[in-house]
């Protein structure tokens, strides 16, 4: 490692600034079998600690890992996710009608398909003044209610106390993390005992069934806390340079006594000189799903899934993201290339 990748090599150059040990505790943790490439914190290591476990190659940016969605792959998840697309065997057999019964679309890019077959044949002013319960022309936006189970919402706060939140911090260019005005959440991780729980698991599972996104291609699960008066002002999951996040799978936890806190798209319509807003309410069991990449290209930011964590007037707000990458995390590419 010292010799060819922290040395003189031209190919390795785009790592030497990325390659540090970011944590004091990175020679504890490798002491510990962290680096074992088998162990849940390997991922971990790769982007934070990788001089550590002498793993600096790993980070190659030059190797390209294999992408997941391809151009189309996008508007065909939710369109199986919403009934206009045929199920693959997969979510047949293992019961994705049940998981998404109660689905509601908010926004949507298209109006439905089998309308716009009805529209090819049949065009006058009463069907272009149609007028939908949503959003025509911006993102895809669905909620999916009853989606986790009380059991699996309680386990995930639970895990969230026990673990200990920490004040949300922002991730700047030089690759620090820092306290913002604009985020005053407190968050953890879903890490451990808590990425291990088959209860954890099998919430993965039924995410995979939804998308068709292997738990290989996600970080680890993100455990939010958002007391009264906390909030996160208007901001994008994509997140370049740092994270290429393809999609978004965010879960609500509790809505008890909560008032406030709901998930709001900031301008559906970014091109447009008016802006176009929703607001998703927390409800105890909700997942919420939207892309954050074009559709017609996965690799490029979808400008219209600004959004933003309201400001929670009373109770507290629990909730859990889970985010997706177009590859599988677990080979060891560098996040931060």
């Amino acid at each position: 490692m010292k010799e060819n990748v922290m040395g003189s090599s031209s190919y390795y150059y785009p790592l030497r600034a990325t390659c540090i040990n970011n944590d004091e505790q990175c020679s504890l943790w490798a002491a510990q079998g962290y680096c074992d490439p088998e162990n849940t914190e390997f991922q971990y290591m790769i982007e934070n600690c990788a001089p550590a476990c002498q793993i600096c190659h790993l980070q190659d940016c030059k190797r390209q890992p294999k992408a997941t969605w391809m151009p189309g792959d996008l508007y065909r998840m939710f369109e199986r996710l919403v009934g206009e697309q045929p199920l693959t065997d997969y979510q047949q057999e293992n019961g994705m009608p049940d998981l998404v019964r109660n689905f509601t679309i908010h926004s949507r890019p298209t109006t439905p398909l089998h309308l716009e077959e009805e529209e090819e044949e049949v065009v006058d002013e009463e069907e272009e003044d149609q007028e939908y319960p949503y959003v025509v022309g911006g993102p895809w936006v669905v909620t999916i209610d009853d989606f986790l189970t009380p059991e699996e919402c309680d386990y995930l706060i639970e895990m969230g106390h026990k673990n200990g939140y920490n004040r949300s911090t922002e991730t700047n260019k030089e690759g620090s993390n820092r306290e913002t005005e604009y985020r005053t959440s407190s968050n953890t991780w879903c890490r451990n005992e808590c990425a291990d729980s088959p209860i954890t698991k099998r919430i993965l599972e039924k995410i995979y069934i939804l998308t068709g996104l292997s738990v290989k291609n996600a970080e680890l699960i993100q455990l939010l806390q958002y007391e009264p008066g906390q909030f996160y002002q208007s901001h994008h999951d994509f997140v370049a340079p740092q994270l290429r996040r393809v999609l978004t799978f965010f879960l609500y936890l509790e809505d008890e006594g909560l008032e406030g806190g709901g998930t709001q798209f900031t301008n559906l319509f970014p091109d447009e000189d008016e802006a176009v807003s929703i607001e998703i309410a927390p409800k105890r069991g909700r997942a919420l799903v939207w892309p954050n990449v074009l559709n017609d290209d996965p690799t490029q930011k979808d400008q219209s899934t600004f959004h933003e964590g309201m400001r929670v007037i009373k109770g507290i707000k629990y909730a859990a993201n889970v985010w997706f990458h177009n590859y599988d995390l677990s080979k060891g590419y560098n996040l931060n290339c």
